[in-house]
Parts: C-alpha cells; sequence; structure tokens
C-alpha cells in the first residue's frame, strides 16, 4: 500500500518534470521562430533520419522565399520588350542557396519515432557568411585562371574561368566582380566573352603526319597568342566519333584518326568544361552545381586546314593557313593574360654519337613495338625495370612525330638524352604528351634511369631561380623533380621509400565547410590558411596510403608545372645545402583528380637528396612564408 504511494507520487513529479521539459522546449521554439535574426522550419518523417533530411530541405526553401520576397520589396522591377515583368535579381535570390551546403544547423527532436518531427534553425549571419564565402571562392577561381593563363596553362585558365562562370550562374549573382585588365567586370556576363575569346586566340596547325597500323597520326601544334602553349586539353573526330581528351604539351599533342577528312578539315573541341574532374573535386558545392544545372556551351571548335593525298596516305598544311575557332567579334575579345616569356639558361651539350644515337633508335624500335625485351642489354637492371614498367603497366605508349629530335646534356656525371616525346593513352581514353629523358652513365654507356621530363616552364623555374647557383645544384633539383614526378607516374613504391627521411614531415590538405585546427604532436599546426583541414602523417602512414593507391587497375598521372626554387636554412641539414621547392602539382586518376601546389624541404647534401618536408596546399594564395614554416618545426 505505502510502495503504491510512494510510487503514484514519484510518476506525478516526473510527469510534471517532463511536462515542464518539454514547455521549456517548446517556449525556445517559439523564441527562435519569432526571432529575426534566424532561418527556421520543421521537418517530418517516418524516422529522425527523414525528419532530418525534410527539415533540412524545407529550410533550404524558407531560406530562398524569405529572401526573395525580402528583394521584391528593394529591387525595382523593368518590364520587357514583350511587356513581361523582368526582375533579374529577385531571381537571383530564389536560386542562390540551393547549391550552398548549410552548415552549423542546429535542431531539437519534437517527437520521436515513429511520425518524427524535427525543428531546425540557422542564424541569418551565417547564411551571410556562407554566401561570401561563395563569392570569395569565385574571386579565387578568376584570379587561379588568370595566373593559368599567364603561364600559357589554357586548359588549367579556361577550367578556372567556367567553373567560376558556372557558381556565378548557380547563385545567378549580378554583383560579383572581378578585375581584368585594370577594369572591374562583372562575372554573370563576363566571364562567357572571356572563355570564348581566350579559345578565339588559340590557334592549331598541322605539323605532320604518317601512316602506320592502319592508322594516320597526325602532330599538332598548339599556340597562344603567338607563343607555344603550356598545356591544353581538347577532343578530336577521329573519321568515326569523337576521341580524347589529349593533353597537349609545351605546344605539341598527336591525334590517331582512322580515315583522313573528305573534307579536308580536321576537328577538333577545346576542353572548357572539366565536368569529370568537377564531380571528383572534393567541393560537394560544385559537384551539385555541375549536378543539377545545364552546362552553357562556348565556341570551342576549331578546324584545322588540310590538303589530303589519298594515294601517298598523308596530309599537310594547306599554304596560308592556321586554324583559328569560330569568329568572335573585335569589339568582344579581350585582351590576354601574359607574362614575359623567359630564357632558359643553357645546358652544357655533348655531340650525339653514333653510339648514343643507335641506343635511342633502339628503344624508340622497343616502344614502336610495345616489347620492351630487346633493349634490355642497354639499360641497368633498375633502369630496365622502369622501361619495361612503362612499356607494359602503364597506358599504351607510341612515338610522337615521324622523327626524334634529341639532345644529349651532360650533367651530373650522366649523358641525358632529353625530348624523346611520346603518348600515353589510358583506358579511359585520357591521353598524355610525355617528353621522356634517359640518362647514360658515362663509363658503361648504358642506361640507368628513365624519367618524364618537366615541363619548359618548370624547367626555366628551376634554372633561373638563382643566377649564384652552381650548375650541378640547378641538375640535382631537376633530376630529383623529375624522379619524384615519375615515380608516382610508374608506381615507384620503393623509390619514395627511399626518398623520404624516417622523420619525415607529411602534411596534407583538404578543402571543407569549416576547417577544423591541424594538430601535430598535440599541439595546434597554424598555417594560417582558411576553410582547409591539414592531417598530419608519419612516412609510414602516408606510404601504407600510397599503396592503395598503386593498384594494378589504377592508375596515377602527376605533372609539375610551375614552381619556385630557394636554398634555405635548416636545422639538422647542412648550410648550403637546404632547398625549399614550392610547385604546382596536377594530379590525375579515374576516380580523382585535384590541382594544388607542393612544399617540399630537400637535403641534398646527399647524392640522393631526401625528403624532410612534404605539404600540400589547394591554392597558391595559401602559401605560408618558408622561413617560418621550417621554424615551426624540428627535422
Amino acid at each position: 500500500m505505502i510502495d503504491s504511494y510512494f510510487s503514484r507520487i514519484i510518476s506525478t513529479f516526473c510527469l510534471a518534470g517532463a511536462t515542464m521539459l518539454l514547455q521549456a522546449q517548446t517556449d525556445e521554439i517559439n523564441a527562435i521562430k519569432n526571432n529575426p535574426a534566424y532561418y527556421s522550419c520543421e521537418g517530418y518523417g517516418v524516422t529522425l533520419d527523414d525528419a532530418n533530411k525534410n527539415a533540412k530541405a524545407r529550410l533550404i526553401e524558407s531560406i530562398k522565399t524569405t529572401i526573395s520576397s525580402e528583394r521584391e520589396r528593394t529591387v525595382q522591377t523593368t518590364s520587357g520588350a514583350n511587356g513581361t515583368v523582368i526582375n533579374e535579381q529577385t531571381e537571383t535570390s530564389i536560386s542562390s542557396y540551393s547549391y550552398m551546403s548549410l552548415r552549423n544547423i542546429e535542431s531539437v527532436i519534437v517527437k520521436d519515432e515513429p511520425d518524427a518531427e524535427v525543428f531546425v534553425w540557422i542564424s541569418k549571419a551565417e547564411v551571410a557568411k556562407m554566401q561570401q564565402e561563395r563569392i570569395d571562392k569565385i574571386k579565387d577561381y578568376v584570379n587561379t585562371g588568370k595566373a593559368a593563363e599567364k603561364n600559357l596553362q589554357i586548359d588549367d585558365a579556361l577550367r578556372n574561368y567556367y567553373w567560376a562562370f558556372m557558381l556565378t550562374k548557380a547563385g545567378k549573382d549580378n554583383n560579383i566582380m572581378c578585375e581584368f585588365d585594370g577594369e572591374e567586370r562583372n562575372c554573370l556576363a563576363f566571364l562567357p566573352t572571356k572563355i570564348n575569346s581566350v579559345i578565339a586566340q588559340m590557334k592549331v596547325g598541322l605539323e605532320g603526319c604518317e601512316y602506320r597500323d592502319n592508322r594516320y597520326y597526325a602532330k599538332l601544334h598548339f599556340t597562344y597568342n603567338g607563343r607555344d602553349v603550356a598545356s591544353v586539353q581538347f577532343k578530336y573526330n577521329d573519321g568515326q566519333a569523337l576521341e580524347g581528351p589529349v593533353a597537349a604539351r609545351d605546344g605539341i599533342a598527336e591525334v590517331e584518326m582512322l580515315s583522313m577528312p573528305a573534307d579536308g578539315k580536321i576537328r577538333i573541341r577545346y576542353e572548357y568544361i572539366f565536368r569529370n574532374e568537377a564531380e571528383t573535386m572534393s567541393d560537394e558545392e560544385l559537384k551539385t552545381v555541375f549536378k543539377d544545372l545545364s552546362t552553357v556551351p562556348m565556341k570551342a571548335m576549331a578546324e584545322i586546314p588540310v590538303k589530303v593525298n589519298p594515294s601517298k596516305r598523308t596530309m599537310v598544311m594547306k599554304p596560308g593557313n592556321d586554324a583559328a575557332t569560330n569568329s568572335v567579334a573585335t569589339n568582344d575579345m579581350v585582351k590576354p593574360e601574359l607574362t614575359e616569356e623567359k630564357e632558359m639558361k643553357e645546358m652544357e651539350t655533348v655531340s650525339a654519337s653514333d653510339g648514343y644515337m643507335k641506343t635511342m633508335a633502339a628503344i624508340e624500335n622497343a616502344i614502336k613495338n610495345r616489347n620492351p625485351e630487346p633493349a634490355f642489354s642497354l639499360f641497368t637492371p633498375e633502369g630496365y625495370e622502369m622501361f619495361r614498367t612503362l612499356i607494359k603497366e602503364t597506358g599504351k605508349v607510341s612515338l610522337v612525330g615521324a622523327k626524334q629530335n634529341y639532345e644529349f646534356v651532360k650533367a651530373n656525371g650522366f649523358i641525358v638524352a632529353r625530348s624523346c616525346k611520346v603518348k600515353i593513352k589510358y583506358s579511359n581514353g585520357k591521353t598524355f604528351m610525355e617528353n621522356l629523358v634517359f640518362r647514360f652513365n658515362e663509363n658503361t654507356g648504358k642506361i640507368e634511369s628513365l624519367a618524364y621530363g618537366l615541363t619548359k616552364k618548370a624547367e626555366t623555374d628551376i634554372f633561373n631561380a638563382a643566377s649564384q647557383w652552381p650548375d650541378i645544384s640547378r641538375f640535382t633539383i631537376q633530376q630529383f623533380m623529375e624522379d619524384y614526378q615519375t615515380a608516382y607516374n610508374l608506381k615507384r613504391y620503393d623509390y619514395l621509400d627511399k626518398v623520404f627521411s624516417e622523420d619525415a614531415l607529411i602534411i596534407y590538405g583538404t578543402v571543407l565547410k569549416k576547417a577544423e585546427p591541424t594538430v601535430s604532436d598535440g599541439k595546434r599546426l597554424d598555417l594560417g590558411t582558411k576553410n582547409v583541414s591539414y592531417q598530419v602523417q608519419t612516412k609510414k602512414q602516408y606510404l601504407d596510403r600510397l599503396k592503395t593507391l598503386f593498384r594494378p587497375e589504377n592508375f596515377i598521372h602527376l605533372t609539375f608545372e610551375d614552381n619556385r626554387t630557394k636554398v634555405i636554412n635548416a636545422p639538422r641539414i647542412p648550410k648550403a645545402t637546404a632547398f625549399a621547392i614550392q610547385i604546382k602539382q596536377i594530379y590525375y586518376s579515374p576516380t580523382y583528380a585535384d590541382t594544388g601546389y607542393l612544399t617540399l624541404v630537400l637535403d641534398a647534401s646527399q647524392e640522393q637528396p631526401i625528403i624532410h618536408v612534404r605539404l600540400w596546399q589547394p591554392e597558391t594564395s595559401e602559401f605560408v612564408d618558408l622561413e617560418d614554416f621550417i621554424n615551426k618545426f624540428k627535422f
């Protein structure tokens, strides 16, 4: 009896407590609903997950409707030619939040499963902050595009300009301005003109054509504003279908055609959308834009006028002709972003003796036949394994052009055969041009190693880095960067294991919605960056991660472009042998692609330089000062 009495009292108190908590929750929800500083709404579903998704979707619609209503009261409308009412800025606000991944949304469960109900809210200040971050992202893309255009990296320039345009179009924001040629321009209106203008100033010509294996191989030469492009990507008609994309390099690309064009025109289409790359980026907003928004076509077609000779199975450029894109009105042409061309410091060349030339001829035959074995005796064991991997375990490798023009250079105790131009076509159709370099031992005459050569821009940056450097330092850095780049392309795990010091500091950044501070040995790592989360790994962790990337069915293509190199003072590294390199890295694989900036701190006091610090950052503007950076760590 007494137990029953006390039970009723306890139940009454519990019920009263629950009622008080429910009332407090209701009061809080009503306070947020009535507070003009927040957007809020309820969401419903059978499960809490369904209710959360419904609430967030309704929250976005609420934001769009509210902003639109506010704009309608303040924006003057105009009448169109047919009498319809136009309010572009109001339409802008309706769509501007559809592509924003809302963060810092707060929520409370109003009713549990089944028939769940969730209340969510977000501060208007947070939404405004995200809107500003999107504008900043658009401007960053534009500035990256301008820098790429200056360096004649036309594919990178078009990609960044177009992505900036698509993000602006997603928000239909008429107020985002970017500076071009000293003048502020409206991004939504101006970027299509800029993209078309860049493409219109591209020229492409036919340098040669040869017939083999029942196909026609046409060597193309690309220039921008009269200078060889560093890089550009395009697709082409092979006589039956559109093939590619092909990545031209240092002005040169080769296309493989099933038949000669009957109408005397080789048709190509420049890449500017880069949808696949956008869909593999970590930027969720950009992915959503390409998923939900129709792309806008640009004037990207070009026709190369050629004269065909069916009996000789060849074709040549028509005299006095070069190719241009579809015409762009003169008053719509935009002045290109270009920098002064730098001359590369001359290398010490050696005569192309019969021995070296015979070796290269044998290598060419091995590449043509896709069989490395006949060239086995020309290599050391390590050199041959690299050559075998290139031929057998990458893409389809073929020579570019009817004749190779080698340059033999004396460098770091090697005779280096430079500029063996090849094309590497991977299983997904992506094709890259590469300049291979072969390093001969001066004494034995055997090839000790091969590498994918750096771009002309990257080489020029290294050799002009400091006029007081001895040549051996320049060649050491050049050779190391060639080998490092090649190690990823050929999946040389053992080489990478050797070049990282055991206590190497390995840091890589990921662009996030909101960056968290990086922690190293329990301490915050402040690199002065925004919206980038940095992870610190040991050498073992990094190499274990590489093993998963080096799967047989996967491929990685790494390209280094413009860079900055300097001698630094670093603890535990002998004076004048510590180098810091900041280089633009273009990473491509079937499942992931990115463009970022790699910082390496090297100890070049030994024959094999050793990496003590590896830092990857997404933007050049995110660079920290090298001297400040190394002083943060002991290595």
